[in-house]
This record gives C-alpha cells, structure tokens and sequence, in this order.
C-alpha cells in the first residue's frame, strides 16, 4: 500500500530537461507503485464522453484533393481507404476479436515518471485524454504500455502498440489487407534531394 511518504514534495535538479508545466502535482518516489490517494485527489480529471475524431476529415480530403493528380494509383487507393475507416465506413481487418489487457510501461517511462506525469497531465486539462478511472470504462478495454521518447528539452509520451509479444494490437491487424508503409531515413532523403538536384527546396511541416 502506498503512503504519503512515496510524494517528494521538492523538486529533483533538473539540468537540461524539460520544465514542468503543472507544478501542483506532486512527485513520487518511485512511479513503479501505485500511487497514493491523496496524489489522484489533486490529479486533474476529465471524463467527457463526447468523442471527437483526432483527424479532421475535412482538412485532409482537402490535401488529398491538392496532391491527387501528382500521386501514383496505390497511393490514391490508400488515401480512399484512409478516409474511409475515419468515417467509419470500412473496418480494418483483425485475425480475431481484440482481447482486454492491462501491461505495465516499459522502463523508460517509469525513469521518466515525474515528466510522462506532467505531459498526461496537461493533455487531461486540456480534454485531449480521459480519466484517470479507477476501473477500465468499458468492456475489452486495453491498456497499452507507455515509453517514454527522450527528446531535448522534452519528453514524449508514445504508446507500444507492438507490446506484448503476441498480444499487442499490432499483432491482431491482418497485414495482408493493408498497404505496407516505408519510413524515410536520412540517407533516402539524402539519394531524393541529389536526384532533384542543384536548387532544389524542401521543407518540413
């Protein structure tokens, strides 16, 4: 059982890493343990059940419209597809029914405890994340293992969705129904921009 002993109620040094944005809430010892009652009653909350998608369907057929004619015909049959399971109009194919779980976060989040904390913090005050709930809101409901992602000056929430082994949602999406997806590395954008050659832009959003 946790005590109001696992609370530091002064802040650790904290050279080079992120500041933290919601001082009021208090922070522990270890973020292995359960915390203790009297931390969640200063913990904010939010259980709005009006759900909102998190990808204005708007806003992307108008960008799918502006590059329609540049892309190729599996990239305009991805981007249909795309839209399509927003909306709801098609599901994406499972082996079989998604399971319930509960996994522990990996090591990095729990080293990182004090920030994950603040960041989930500040995303409840701002509505964009439920909870906290003392028991899961709703049947099946699973609960991805959070890492942490160390960036300068910031600490980044990720959810492991190919954890656990065997039993991570990743491992339920049948990846013969959906297209295969490459991620570009520097050395890709590298051989891109020297074919593009000499005066060439590029920019990030």
């Amino acid at each position: 059982m946790s005590t109001s002993e696992d609370i530091v109620h002064t802040s650790p040094e904290r050279t080079c890493l992120p500041e933290l944005k919601n001082e009021e809430i208090p922070i522990l010892h270890n973020y292995e343990r359960e915390a203790p009652k009297n931390f969640w009653s200063i913990f904010p909350e939010n259980f709005n059940k009006k759900i909102k998608h998190t990808v204005r369907i708007k806003v992307l057929k108008n960008l799918i419209q502006k590059c329609w004619f540049s892309w190729t015909l599996p990239q305009r049959k991805l981007a249909k597809k795309t839209l399509r399971r927003l909306q709801g109009l098609e599901p994406i194919s499972l082996k079989r029914k998604i399971s319930g779980i509960r996994t522990k976060n990996a090591k990095s989040a729990t080293k990182n405890g004090q920030f994950m904390t603040d960041v989930i913090c500040t995303w409840v005050k701002k509505g964009y994340v439920a909870g906290p709930y003392k028991e899961p809101p709703f049947p099946d409901f699973r609960v991805n293992p959070l890492m942490a992602v160390v960036q300068k000056n910031k600490i980044r929430p990720v959810l492991n969705l190919s954890a656990p082994k065997n039993n991570s949602l990743n491992d339920y999406i049948d990846m013969l129904t959906i297209e295969k997806l490459n991620m570009s590395s520097p050395k890709l954008f590298a051989e891109e921009l020297k074919k593009a050659g000499q005066g060439a832009l590029f920019f990030k959003k």
